[in-house]
């Protein structure tokens, strides 16, 4: 089992998917690593390297990890887990909501293409859509 953060948190390598994991669930610090890059890894996969998803899987992990309560002597803390799942329902919402946007019929081939598609949905709305001969636009009746 193994533990790297190198600080720098991105989408564009395992490894800065990984550190950008570990940044969303607070586990930065190799002295008191609370999951193994294994785990994060894990989840990454399971999640189609997601992050957001990855880390919100994370915080459920570690909330049910944490629900126990601790106690040493007469001192006694519970729910250290809340936080996390706080932080899993905040990540759940950021990876439901990311959309990504699509532009199509911008080049000529592109609009050609999906106008020759015979299983595309027709479009309410057209360029000729108030053209149509037999209605007067002149305003008698």
């Amino acid at each position: 089992m193994s533990f790297t953060y190198l600080g720098v948190p991105g989408t564009t390598s395992a490894q800065a998917r990984l550190d950008a994991v570990r940044y969303l669930i607070k586990d930065t610090v190799s002295t008191r690593g609370l999951t193994q890059d294994e785990e994060l890894n894990f989840l990454l996969a399971e999640n189609g390297n997601n992050v957001w998803r990855a880390a919100a899987d994370a915080c459920e992990q570690l909330n049910a990890r944490e629900a126990q309560s601790k106690s040493v002597g007469d001192l006694s803390i519970s729910g250290m887990g809340e936080n996390y799942m706080a932080l899993a329902q905040q990540y759940r919402i950021r990876a439901n909501s990311m959309v990504s946007p699509f532009a199509g019929g911008i080049s000529i081939s592109d609009k050609q293409t999906r106008v020759a598609d015979l299983d595309r949905v027709v479009p309410a709305f057209s360029r000729s859509l108030h053209m149509t001969p037999e209605i007067s636009t002149t305003g008698s009746t």
